[in-house]
């Protein structure tokens, strides 16, 4: 038998989104590896990373530069992970 648990079944839903959202808004098609190298750059606070505001609940909304455009995402403190892509221009 095998056991997930809900955290993982939702990190992967999340993943999925903020993939789907990158590939949509920005136009990248490595939406894996591109939402792996924005984590990386928030989680270690990446000169080229800003970050924009505080959202309840524990996440932030941050601006990354990369892959020659500014990226607005929210990032989920708590799990560590990207939650959504939002659209050009929002900060």
């Amino acid at each position: 038998m095998v056991i997930r648990s809900l955290q993982n079944e939702n990190d992967g839903v999340s993943m999925t989104h903020a993939q789907k959202r990158l590939k949509e808004r920005y136009g990248i098609n490595d939406t894996k590896g591109a939402v792996k190298k924005l984590t990386r750059m928030i989680k270690n606070n990446s000169v080229k990373s800003m970050h924009v505001k505080h959202r309840p609940g524990g996440a932030s909304a941050f601006n990354v530069r990369a892959y020659g455009k500014d990226i607005s995402v929210v990032f989920d403190w708590r799990r560590k992970q990207i939650l959504t892509v939002l659209p050009k221009g929002v900060f």
